[in-house]
């Protein structure tokens, strides 16, 4: 979807694949979120030189 946004609007697609535009937006955030927790805890890992700590 991300790739075809620059030809077409997110509601064009999201009807195309049946699913609502505010269920994308939703996801989108939801992904954003994720993927900056993971650089958070990949950071702390190689910061403290590959160990993990409890």
């Amino acid at each position: 979807m991300k790739n075809h946004l620059t030809s077409y609007p997110v509601t064009r697609i999201c009807r195309l694949l049946g699913v609502s535009s505010s269920g994308y937006y939703t996801w989108l955030k939801r992904a954003n979120k994720s993927a900056k927790l993971s650089e958070y805890i990949q950071k702390q890992y190689w910061q403290h030189k590959a160990r993990f700590h409890h």
